[in-house]
Formats: C-alpha cells, structure tokens, sequence
C-alpha cells in the first residue's frame, strides 16, 4: 500500500573522506546519445563483477529524449577494479559525476 522509500543521505565536508567498508558506490552520467551506450556501461560493470543495485534514468532539460543515469553499485572504492571502471566511463560519459561510496547497513 505505502511505496517504500529509498533512504536520502547528504555529507557536506571541508575533506572529502572515504571511511573503510564502504563497499557501495554511486555514479551519475550523461552518456552519448548513441545505441548502445547504456548497453556499454552495464557490460562494463558486469565485466569487472559489480552487482548493480540501483538505475534511474531522470530526463535533461532541453534535450528532447535524452536522459542522464545514476548508477549504484557494490564495490569498494579501494578495489583497483573500481578505479579502472570509474576511468573507463568517465572518458566515454558526456558528463560523468562520482557521487560517492558508503555502507549500507539495514
């Protein structure tokens, strides 16, 4: 009956820090307006054993049919695989954005 919510979380700091254990990470990206391009990232992710968790897809203001992606991930961002994805998208992503990693706990 209630649509379950997803927990919103924010830091605001001087430092950015990254705390051990944090084993999921969010991404944003525009990706080209091409087929095949989110195809692209998910083999990416896939390939290197990610679970993805998370997808959302929200439209970009004056661009018809276009649309940016958050991605959310299981994955340290102290494993080198991360490290090599993160790069990969970012030169293939029109706009790419690390949103940040953390620990979800339930």
């Amino acid at each position: 009956m209630f649509a379950q919510q997803t927990p919103f979380f924010i830091c605001i700091s001087k430092k950015p820090e990254v705390y051990p254990g944090a084993d999921r990470s969010s991404i944003m990206a525009v990706l080209p307006h091409r087929p095949g391009s989110l195809c692209m990232v998910l083999n990416k992710v896939s390939e290197v054993g990610f679970n993805l968790s998370k997808l959302e897809s929200r439209p970009i203001p004056d661009r018809d049919f276009e649309f940016m992606f958050y991605f959310d991930f299981e994955a340290s961002v102290y494993d080198e695989k991360f490290t090599d994805v993160i790069m990969d998208l970012e030169n293939f992503c029109e706009k790419f954005e690390y949103l940040g990693s953390y620990t979800e706990t339930i």
